[in-house]
C-alpha cells in the first residue's frame, strides 16, 4: 500500500499551527515555565509533544491546569481528535502492580475513579491506633 503524503494545504496548516504555538509561547500566553519548555514538566499551562505510532503522526496536548490529555492523529483529511482523558484520579493510584485491569489493556477513568474512591473509604474506616 502506498504511503500517503500530506497535501500542500495540510502542510501549510501544520506550519501555521507551529508558528501560532511558537508565538504564544514567546509572548507567554500559555504560561509555560522554562522547566516545561526544557522537558521538566513543571508547567502551569499546556505542553505539546509530537510522536509517531503505527504509521500515524500523533500530537499530544497536556493541560496541566485542568489535568487533561488530548491525543490528535494527523491523517487524511487532516488533524483529528482521537482521545481525551482526565488524569486527576490517575495521580492518586499509589501502586498498580497486581491490578489486571490497569496492567492489561489499560483502565478507563471510571475504573480508576472507583478504585481511588474505594481506597479513600477504606482509609476513612481504618481505626486509628
Amino acid at each position: 500500500m502506498p504511503v500517503r503524503r500530506p497535501t500542500w494545504t495540510e502542510t501549510l496548516l501544520l506550519v501555521l499551527l507551529g508558528i501560532v504555538l511558537t508565538a504564544l509561547l514567546v509572548r507567554g500566553d500559555l504560561s509555560v515555565t522554562s522547566e516545561a519548555r526544557a522537558g521538566g514538566g513543571a508547567a502551569s499551562g499546556i505542553i505539546a509533544v509530537a510522536g509517531n505510532a503505527d504509521k500515524a503522526d500523533l500530537l499530544y496536548l497536556v493541560d496541566t491546569a485542568k489535568q487533561r490529555v488530548c491525543v490528535y492523529r494527523w491523517s487524511n483529511p487532516g488533524l483529528r481528535l482521537i482521545a481525551v482523558r482526565a488524569y486527576d484520579f490517575d495521580l492518586e493510584i499509589l501502586d498498580s502492580s497486581g491490578d489486571r485491569t490497569i496492567e492489561g489493556r489499560g483502565a478507563t477513568r471510571g475504573y480508576v475513579k472507583s478504585q481511588v474512591e474505594a481506597a479513600r473509604r477504606a482509609k476513612e474506616l481504618k481505626p486509628i491506633k
